[in-house]
Protein backbone atom coordinates (compact mmCIF):
# COMPACT_ATOMS: atom_id res chain seq x y z
CA UNK A 1 0.00 0.00 0.00
CA UNK A 2 1.45 3.14 -1.16
CA UNK A 3 2.16 5.49 1.87
CA UNK A 4 0.63 9.05 2.74
CA UNK A 5 2.91 11.90 1.65
CA UNK A 6 3.95 13.41 4.39
CA UNK A 7 7.02 15.93 3.31
CA UNK A 8 7.33 18.19 0.00
CA UNK A 9 10.80 18.93 -1.64
CA UNK A 10 10.54 21.66 -3.68
CA UNK A 11 13.60 23.00 -5.70
CA UNK A 12 12.64 27.27 -6.55
CA UNK A 13 14.17 28.19 -9.95
CA UNK A 14 12.03 26.60 -12.68
CA UNK A 15 10.31 24.64 -10.45
CA UNK A 16 8.39 26.56 -7.81
CA UNK A 17 8.93 29.91 -9.04
CA UNK A 18 7.75 31.34 -12.73
CA UNK A 19 9.88 33.00 -15.39
CA UNK A 20 9.72 36.01 -13.71
CA UNK A 21 10.34 34.56 -10.05
CA UNK A 22 6.83 34.94 -8.65
CA UNK A 23 4.79 32.14 -7.49
CA UNK A 24 1.06 31.90 -8.07
CA UNK A 25 -1.77 32.46 -5.73
CA UNK A 26 -3.31 28.85 -5.99
CA UNK A 27 0.52 27.15 -5.63
CA UNK A 28 0.97 29.62 -2.35
CA UNK A 29 -2.64 29.05 -0.73
CA UNK A 30 -2.07 25.26 -1.58
CA UNK A 31 1.18 25.16 0.17
CA UNK A 32 -0.28 26.75 2.97
CA UNK A 33 -3.19 24.45 3.85
CA UNK A 34 -1.08 21.41 3.67
CA UNK A 35 1.29 22.87 6.24
CA UNK A 36 -1.77 23.41 8.08
CA UNK A 37 -2.52 19.81 8.09
CA UNK A 38 0.75 18.90 9.17
CA UNK A 39 2.32 18.19 5.73
CA UNK A 40 5.93 19.53 6.02
CA UNK A 41 7.58 21.86 2.58
CA UNK A 42 10.70 21.77 1.74
CA UNK A 43 12.73 24.39 0.18
CA UNK A 44 15.39 22.99 -1.56
CA UNK A 45 17.63 24.97 -3.87
CA UNK A 46 21.24 25.73 -5.16
CA UNK A 47 21.00 29.34 -3.91
CA UNK A 48 22.04 30.72 -1.15
CA UNK A 49 19.97 30.36 2.55
CA UNK A 50 19.75 34.38 2.72
CA UNK A 51 17.87 33.97 -1.18
CA UNK A 52 15.68 31.15 -0.38
CA UNK A 53 14.53 33.10 3.16
CA UNK A 54 13.80 36.07 0.89
CA UNK A 55 10.76 34.37 -0.80
CA UNK A 56 9.61 32.28 1.63
CA UNK A 57 9.27 35.35 3.71
CA UNK A 58 7.43 36.71 0.49
CA UNK A 59 5.08 33.72 0.13
CA UNK A 60 4.71 34.19 4.28
CA UNK A 61 5.97 30.62 4.77
CA UNK A 62 7.98 29.44 7.94
CA UNK A 63 9.53 26.07 6.51
CA UNK A 64 13.09 24.38 6.64
CA UNK A 65 14.97 25.48 3.83
CA UNK A 66 17.65 23.36 2.06
CA UNK A 67 20.71 25.65 0.15
CA UNK A 68 23.35 25.40 -1.64
CA UNK A 69 23.00 22.50 -3.17
CA UNK A 70 22.72 20.88 0.41
CA UNK A 71 25.72 22.20 1.97
CA UNK A 72 23.27 24.00 4.51
CA UNK A 73 20.07 22.83 6.47
CA UNK A 74 18.19 25.43 8.27
CA UNK A 75 15.39 24.91 10.52
CA UNK A 76 12.28 27.26 11.00
CA UNK A 77 13.86 28.17 14.01
CA UNK A 78 17.07 29.82 12.40
CA UNK A 79 18.83 26.44 13.62
CA UNK A 80 21.34 25.00 11.09
CA UNK A 81 21.55 20.99 10.72
CA UNK A 82 24.19 21.19 8.56
CA UNK A 83 26.29 24.04 7.31
CA UNK A 84 29.16 22.64 5.29
CA UNK A 85 31.76 24.45 3.61
CA UNK A 86 35.00 23.90 1.29
CA UNK A 87 37.73 25.05 2.95
CA UNK A 88 39.87 27.97 2.15
CA UNK A 89 42.88 25.71 0.77
CA UNK A 90 40.36 23.59 -1.45
CA UNK A 91 38.63 26.95 -2.76
CA UNK A 92 42.01 28.79 -4.19
CA UNK A 93 42.54 25.57 -6.24
CA UNK A 94 39.18 25.97 -7.97
CA UNK A 95 39.28 30.30 -7.97
CA UNK A 96 42.73 29.69 -9.36
CA UNK A 97 42.17 27.27 -12.20
CA UNK A 98 38.49 29.71 -12.99
CA UNK A 99 40.94 33.06 -13.22
CA UNK A 100 43.94 30.91 -15.10
CA UNK A 101 41.22 29.65 -17.80
CA UNK A 102 39.63 32.81 -17.76
CA UNK A 103 36.58 31.24 -16.70
CA UNK A 104 34.06 33.65 -15.27
CA UNK A 105 34.08 32.35 -11.39
CA UNK A 106 31.82 33.34 -8.17
CA UNK A 107 32.16 32.31 -4.60
CA UNK A 108 29.42 32.60 -1.78
CA UNK A 109 30.55 32.93 1.97
CA UNK A 110 27.67 33.53 4.67
CA UNK A 111 25.48 34.96 1.95
CA UNK A 112 27.38 37.20 0.47
CA UNK A 113 28.77 36.67 -3.27
CA UNK A 114 32.08 37.83 -3.38
CA UNK A 115 33.33 38.68 -7.05
CA UNK A 116 36.44 39.49 -8.56
CA UNK A 117 34.98 42.50 -11.07
CA UNK A 118 31.50 44.45 -11.29
CA UNK A 119 29.55 42.83 -13.70
CA UNK A 120 26.14 43.15 -14.87
CA UNK A 121 25.24 39.61 -14.33
CA UNK A 122 26.33 40.08 -11.14
CA UNK A 123 24.45 42.69 -10.16
CA UNK A 124 20.91 41.84 -11.60
CA UNK A 125 21.86 38.38 -9.83
CA UNK A 126 22.21 40.24 -6.55
CA UNK A 127 19.23 42.23 -6.51
CA UNK A 128 17.05 39.62 -8.28
CA UNK A 129 17.88 37.28 -5.04
CA UNK A 130 18.17 39.96 -2.40
CA UNK A 131 21.86 39.13 -1.46
CA UNK A 132 24.81 41.41 -1.07
CA UNK A 133 27.70 40.88 -3.40
CA UNK A 134 31.46 42.34 -2.86
CA UNK A 135 34.00 43.41 -5.67
CA UNK A 136 36.98 42.42 -4.47
CA UNK A 137 39.36 41.66 -6.87
CA UNK A 138 41.15 38.04 -8.02
CA UNK A 139 39.18 36.04 -5.91
CA UNK A 140 42.19 33.06 -5.45
CA UNK A 141 44.22 36.03 -3.40
CA UNK A 142 41.39 37.78 -1.54
CA UNK A 143 39.40 34.87 -0.34
CA UNK A 144 40.93 33.55 2.86
CA UNK A 145 38.11 31.82 5.06
CA UNK A 146 36.31 28.63 4.29
CA UNK A 147 33.41 29.00 1.09
CA UNK A 148 30.13 27.68 1.02
CA UNK A 149 30.26 27.53 -2.65
CA UNK A 150 31.99 28.37 -5.48
CA UNK A 151 30.07 28.68 -9.28
CA UNK A 152 32.07 28.56 -12.26
CA UNK A 153 30.65 29.54 -16.16
CA UNK A 154 31.99 29.71 -19.49
CA UNK A 155 31.77 32.87 -20.37
CA UNK A 156 30.29 32.08 -24.04
CA UNK A 157 27.92 30.04 -22.08
CA UNK A 158 28.95 26.80 -24.23
CA UNK A 159 29.06 23.50 -22.15
CA UNK A 160 32.50 22.50 -20.89
CA UNK A 161 34.03 19.69 -19.17
CA UNK A 162 35.98 19.35 -16.12
CA UNK A 163 35.58 16.01 -15.75
CA UNK A 164 38.84 14.72 -13.53
CA UNK A 165 40.34 17.85 -12.47
CA UNK A 166 39.61 18.52 -9.12
CA UNK A 167 38.93 14.27 -8.02
CA UNK A 168 41.91 14.99 -5.24
CA UNK A 169 39.75 17.70 -3.80
CA UNK A 170 37.17 16.93 -0.76
CA UNK A 171 34.38 18.39 -2.87
CA UNK A 172 31.12 17.88 -4.53
CA UNK A 173 30.43 18.91 -7.84
CA UNK A 174 26.78 19.22 -9.43
CA UNK A 175 25.38 21.48 -12.30
CA UNK A 176 22.34 23.48 -12.76
CA UNK A 177 22.50 24.61 -16.53
CA UNK A 178 24.90 22.47 -18.95
CA UNK A 179 27.41 25.66 -19.02
CA UNK A 180 27.83 25.90 -15.15
CA UNK A 181 29.34 24.28 -12.35
CA UNK A 182 28.94 24.46 -9.18
CA UNK A 183 31.28 23.61 -5.86
CA UNK A 184 29.81 22.45 -2.75
CA UNK A 185 31.74 20.53 0.34
CA UNK A 186 31.97 16.69 0.29
CA UNK A 187 29.32 15.03 0.80
CA UNK A 188 26.41 18.12 -0.29
CA UNK A 189 23.40 17.36 -2.70
CA UNK A 190 20.09 18.01 -1.77
CA UNK A 191 19.58 14.20 -1.78
CA UNK A 192 21.92 13.85 1.29
CA UNK A 193 20.47 16.68 3.14
CA UNK A 194 16.78 15.66 2.17
CA UNK A 195 17.71 12.54 3.79
CA UNK A 196 19.07 13.84 6.71
CA UNK A 197 16.20 16.22 6.95
CA UNK A 198 13.27 13.69 6.73
CA UNK A 199 15.14 11.68 9.30
CA UNK A 200 14.95 14.75 11.64
CA UNK A 201 11.64 15.21 10.87
CA UNK A 202 10.76 11.64 11.35
CA UNK A 203 9.35 10.97 7.78
CA UNK A 204 9.85 7.89 5.93
CA UNK A 205 11.39 8.11 2.59
CA UNK A 206 8.48 6.37 0.93
CA UNK A 207 6.60 9.46 2.03
CA UNK A 208 8.31 12.13 0.24
CA UNK A 209 7.60 14.07 -2.66
CA UNK A 210 10.40 15.98 -4.94
CA UNK A 211 9.82 18.40 -7.30
CA UNK A 212 12.71 20.03 -9.41
CA UNK A 213 14.35 20.53 -12.96
CA UNK A 214 17.65 20.74 -13.02
CA UNK A 215 20.57 17.80 -12.91
CA UNK A 216 21.22 19.38 -9.40
CA UNK A 217 17.70 17.87 -8.47
CA UNK A 218 18.41 14.34 -9.57
CA UNK A 219 19.87 13.28 -6.27
CA UNK A 220 16.61 14.68 -4.45
CA UNK A 221 14.54 12.93 -6.95
CA UNK A 222 16.41 9.72 -6.58
CA UNK A 223 15.59 9.69 -2.92
CA UNK A 224 12.31 10.56 -2.29
CA UNK A 225 9.88 7.81 -2.62
CA UNK A 226 8.04 9.82 -5.59
CA UNK A 227 10.04 12.45 -7.69
CA UNK A 228 8.73 14.27 -10.33
CA UNK A 229 10.76 16.49 -13.04
CA UNK A 230 8.82 19.79 -14.57
CA UNK A 231 8.32 19.60 -17.97
CA UNK A 232 10.51 22.56 -18.65
CA UNK A 233 13.70 20.62 -16.90
CA UNK A 234 16.72 20.77 -18.49
CA UNK A 235 17.66 18.07 -21.26
CA UNK A 236 20.85 16.65 -19.22
CA UNK A 237 18.32 15.42 -16.67
CA UNK A 238 15.63 14.76 -19.01
CA UNK A 239 17.87 11.98 -20.40
CA UNK A 240 18.12 10.43 -17.05
CA UNK A 241 14.69 10.99 -15.31
CA UNK A 242 11.08 10.07 -16.90
CA UNK A 243 8.88 10.56 -14.25
CA UNK A 244 7.53 13.72 -15.55
CA UNK A 245 4.98 16.78 -14.69
CA UNK A 246 2.76 17.68 -18.01
CA UNK A 247 3.28 21.03 -16.83
CA UNK A 248 5.81 23.41 -16.68
CA UNK A 249 7.00 25.87 -13.64
CA UNK A 250 5.00 28.83 -16.42
CA UNK A 251 1.66 26.87 -16.09
CA UNK A 252 1.06 26.37 -11.92
CA UNK A 253 3.53 23.12 -12.44
CA UNK A 254 3.74 22.52 -8.50
CA UNK A 255 0.29 23.34 -8.25
CA UNK A 256 -0.93 20.69 -10.73
CA UNK A 257 1.58 17.87 -8.78
CA UNK A 258 0.32 18.70 -5.58
CA UNK A 259 -3.22 20.42 -5.53
CA UNK A 260 -5.18 16.78 -4.95
CA UNK A 261 -2.96 15.63 -1.73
Amino acid sequence: MRLPIKLIALDLDGTLLDSNDNISSNTNLKLKELIERGIHIVIATGRTYRSANNVQNRLSLNVPIISYNGAKISLPSKVDIIDKKISKYEAKKILEYAETNDIFVKAYIDDVMYINDEDEHSIKLSYRHGIQYKVIGRLSENINEDVNMIVIRNRDRNEFSIDGLFDDLNVSITKSVPHIYEFMAKGSSKGDSLKTLSKHLGVKREEILAVGNALNDLEMLQFAGTGIAMKNSDPELLEIWDNLSYYTNNEEGVYQIIKDI
